[in-house]
């Protein structure tokens, strides 16, 4: 299905899917749910699927199912629904009793059922914990902003046990930090303590446990028990792929700052150091285009300096990044961000001035049209209605753009590329 696929391509796998559990299933109630998978290589190179998908089965009035996340570095397994109810295990039993009785007793079978009858009690009491898990991270993030000895109020919810809380702890303790710095150690103690008692020999609880040190260069000094070399190689192509980890930084600020002010020109400038050091710092900027827009018109409503003001802050960390590219690259980046910042005007459609300045300014940025080159292959993961909306947002804004010669050259050229992108949708 993906052996002669581009990596990056988008599937709809769902059809495909249905008709395989369909076929496997004597369950005629069956439902698969599924996003796009998209098309990468796993570690060995070797080509791949990649994404999620759930089925969701019923027996009478009972509904449950499972879900599978499949990533490059990573799969999960999980249950979904409240399948493990007290009327849902009454379900199991005797079905697992079923299955034992067809299968009579090979040696070590009523192990492996009852092994498998505790892996479903243990997801029970997990599926518990996850009502209340927002719950306790509003707790948290209360807790930690207030500072001082209130951080111990956290252990009167008992053992520290979840890494999602333990994630939850740390992250939001070093994003405030930078924003409201404070004398009491006692919080950075408990943070010590709570991130050492963390496995680190799993990559994905690693990288999402030190995704905070790009919010405070100091972090390293509050938790002593990690290796120093684990500070440097999370951030790594080999440990962080490039999408997770914007995700996970604009992730964290949606949920840690709600109603919280930060700096983030400060955390926008950690990001550029930390991309600089990266194998490809220009692959990794394109292929997360959306994702750094987005994160900029975020920091617009959390702001007091007008827009243009910020914008060209963060163009200079920007720039700084891009010294070592050549110009054919550095154009590519900046019309990778026209393209973004048109596809994201719905988020600051009521500032349509601040969004013509932006425009404007990455035009002028741009050195010379001769940079700016047509190619072959597709820039950006967009259909025809993305496509559409970048060209009509240029093209209303032609006049304001256009307002010398130089800028109208690099203004048909890049009309040309978004109009040849549009046909490869």
């Amino acid at each position: 299905m993906c052996s002669n696929k581009e990596p990056g391509t988008l599937l709809n796998v769902q059809k495909s899917l249905t008709e395989i559990f369909t076929a496997l299933s004597n369950n005629n109630s069956l439902e698969v749910k599924c996003e796009s998978f998209k098309v990468g290589n796993r570690e060995e190179k070797r080509p791949g699927l990649f994404g999620n998908f759930s089925i969701v089965y019923r027996f009478g009035e009972i509904e449950a199912g499972i879900s599978l996340d499949i990533k490059d570095e990573h799969t999960k397994l999980d249950i979904t629904r409240n399948s493990l109810s007290k009327q849902y295990k009454e379900a199991i039993k005797p079905k697992l009793t079923e299955i034992k009785s067809i299968y009579k007793i090979p040696k070590g079978y009523t192990e492996c059922v009852i092994r498998n009858y505790m892996d479903i009690k243990r997801d029970a009491m997990r599926s518990i914990q996850s009502y209340q898990l927002k719950k306790l991270k509003k707790t948290i993030l209360d807790i930690i902003s207030a500072g001082s000895s209130d951080a111990f109020r956290l252990f009167l919810y008992g053992n520290i046990e979840s890494t999602e809380c333990k994630e939850c702890i740390v992250i939001t303790f070093l994003f405030f930090y930078i924003a409201n710095p404070q004398n009491e150690n006692s919080l950075s103690r408990m943070t010590n303590n709570v991130i050492g008692s963390v496995p680190l020999d799993d990559l994905i609880i690693e990288k999402k446990i030190l995704y905070g040190f790009i919010c405070n260069k100091d972090a390293r000094n509050y938790y002593r028990n990690i290796e120093a070399g684990i500070w440097v190689d999370v951030f790594t192509d080999k440990c962080c792929a490039y999408t997770s980890f914007y995700e996970s930084f604009y992730d964290s600020l949606s949920l840690y700052f709600s109603g919280m002010r930060f700096d983030l020109i400060t955390c926008i400038n950690r990001l550029m150091k930390i991309i600089s050091g990266a194998k490809n710092a220009y692959a990794s900027i394109i292929k997360n285009n959306y994702l750094f827009a987005s994160i900029i018109l975020r920091g617009f409503k959390e702001t007091e300096n007008p827009i243009i003001i910020v914008f060209k802050q963060i163009m200079g960390s920007v720039k700084e990044l891009c010294k070592e590219m050549d110009e054919k690259q550095v154009t590519g980046i900046y019309i990778s961000w026209i393209w973004a910042v048109c596809f994201n005007m719905a988020a600051i459609k009521h500032e349509t001035r601040n969004l013509d300045q932006l425009l404007v300014y990455l035009f002028n940025v741009i050195e010379d049209s001769k940079y700016i080159t047509l190619t072959k292959e597709k820039r950006y993961k967009s259909d025809s209605e993305e496509a559409d909306k970048v060209l009509e947002c240029l093209e209303s804004r032609r006049k304001q753009i256009c307002s010398n010669g130089e800028n109208t050259q690099k203004y048909n050229k890049i009309i040309q590329i978004f109009k040849n992108e549009k046909s490869r949708s």
